[in-house]
Parts: structure tokens; C-alpha cells; sequence
């Protein structure tokens, strides 16, 4: 049976979050989700509707606005949809992943269960309640349809999967560090104050903790430089520069992996 350590937190009475940790294949996992002024960003993953459904009925959601594909982000979505009748807002480049994808990893269905896709209203700029209007930002690399939601009058970024810690232990098929770098920096210009992260929850200082991720990742790159001018290829660098974890490269079938991050800066040098 999983347990589940539940916390819930409002900021000066606007933002309300709901965080969740649970262990799932000998690890621990955590998902985040945010309730601003009507507005539901993201809705946790499939196996935790138990979790996040006494959540969106405290707060009477509108609106919900989904930051990228993944199912632990997207997964209630439909839920909540047909339920409770609110609309899923989305971008155009989510819309069209989700139309595109035929199955979901063996070892993402068994830590975050297997979605069903909600219809989707697409949006292009921003996404308004009744006090508020968030920016929608494109923020490639984590996934190519990731976005973020930006609200100028409090300084709060609503960051999906950009931030998720100053420092990557692993990264995910599918995720490119060189446009990770530009996505956060295409944000450094911004008066952020607040993030609030899809998993690590409220960071006070946001923009200084988007800095120190860029700090590691421009490190990143210039490490694996080097290392690729001596000659290792992008296996033995990864092993130099990262701990493995071996038992979930193989339960994830390679999917799971610090490779990724090394190789998707090894396809920008060739």
C-alpha cells in the first residue's frame, strides 16, 4: 500500500498549494499543485486523484491551465474536466503532443499512472481570472511544449518542470540542456520574486534560484567540453561528471538517465 505525505500552504492568502510525497519503485516522488484566484495549474498525476480531487473541491477552481504533457502534471485533468465541468487550458504545442502520443513509458505508468487526455481550449499569450493576468511563456527543454504562467503584479513565476532543483541528478529522454539555458535566461529579465515549482514546492527567491541552476548548467556544458576534447564519449563522461543510478536506468529502460543531459549537449558540439 503507498502512503502519501500530504502538505498544504497559502501564500498571503492568494496562492494555495498542495504538495504530495510518496514512494513508488524504492524512491521517493513529489508533485506540486497551485490554486490562484480560480485558476488550477496542473493537476497532479493518475494515481493520486484521492489526493488532489478534496484539494479542487476546497477551492472551486474555473479554470485549469496545464504547464506541459506529462502525466503527473495533466494527469486529472480529465477528472476534473468531466466532473466538475471546468476547462483545461493548454498551449497549442501541448495540444498537439498529446494528439501524438501513442503510449506512455512502462516506468512513468508505474510511478505516476497512465492519463486519460482532456479536451483542451488553446491559448497563445496569457490566461486571466478575476484579479489576475498570467503570461504564458514558452520554456523549452525539460520538454519541447513546456510553458510557464508569469504574473508581473506579484512576481510570481508558476514554473512547471523548469526549475525543479539548483542542481540535476538525472535528466529524461527528451530534455536538451542548451535549450534549458535559454529558456531560464530568457526569464532572468523579469522582476520574478516567488517560483513555485511542479515538485520542490514555494522557492521565496526565485530568480536567484533560477541563476544557480543556469550557474550549474553553463558548468555543465563547459565540463562536458572538455571531457569530449580529450576524446571520452558521452557514456564515460556522464559516469566522470554523475553518480548513476543504475537500478533506475534499467527499471526505466534507459529513459531515465544523467545521459541525457550529456548527450543532448554532445548533438550541439557535433
Amino acid at each position: 500500500m503507498t502512503t502519501y505525505t500530504t502538505s498544504i500552504k497559502d501564500v498571503d492568502q492568494e496562492v494555495n498549494t498542495l504538495r504530495c510525497q510518496f514512494q513508488a519503485v524504492g524512491s521517493t516522488f513529489a508533485f506540486c499543485v497551485y490554486h490562484v484566484d480560480g485558476l488550477l495549474i496542473d493537476t497532479g498525476p493518475p494515481r493520486a486523484p484521492h489526493i488532489v480531487e478534496p484539494f479542487v473541491q476546497n477551492h472551486s477552481p474555473q479554470k485549469i491551465f496545464i504547464t506541459h504533457h506529462h502525466e503527473d502534471h495533466l494527469g486529472n485533468a480529465k477528472r476534473f474536466q468531466d466532473q466538475y465541468q471546468i476547462p483545461v487550458y493548454m498551449s497549442e504545442a501541448t495540444n498537439q503532443t498529446i494528439s501524438s502520443i501513442k503510449d506512455i513509458p512502462f516506468y512513468r505508468r508505474m510511478v505516476w499512472g497512465n492519463p486519460q487526455w482532456p479536451e483542451a481550449q488553446i491559448i497563445q499569450k496569457e490566461i486571466c481570472t478575476e484579479k489576475y493576468c498570467f503570461q504564458m511563456i514558452p520554456t523549452p527543454g525539460h520538454c519541447s511544449d513546456h510553458h510557464v504562467l508569469f504574473e508581473e503584479q506579484n512576481g510570481w513565476l508558476f514554473a512547471g518542470d523548469l526549475y525543479i532543483g539548483t542542481h540535476l541528478k538525472t535528466g529524461f529522454r527528451g530534455e536538451y540542456v542548451m535549450d534549458m539555458i535559454q529558456s531560464i535566461e530568457s526569464l532572468l529579465n523579469l522582476p520574478i520574486t516567488t517560483l513555485f515549482c511542479g515538485h520542490a514546492g514555494i522557492i521565496s527567491n526565485g530568480k536567484t534560484a533560477l541563476s544557480k541552476k543556469l550557474d550549474f548548467l553553463n558548468r555543465l556544458v563547459n565540463d562536458v567540453r572538455q571531457l569530449q576534447k580529450k576524446g571520452y564519449s558521452a557514456h564515460q563522461v556522464t559516469s566522470k561528471l554523475f553518480r548513476r543510478n543504475w537500478f533506475a536506468e534499467s527499471f526505466s529502460f534507459g529513459g531515465m538517465s544523467p545521459f541525457h543531459l550529456v548527450n543532448s549537449i554532445y548533438r550541439e558540439i557535433i
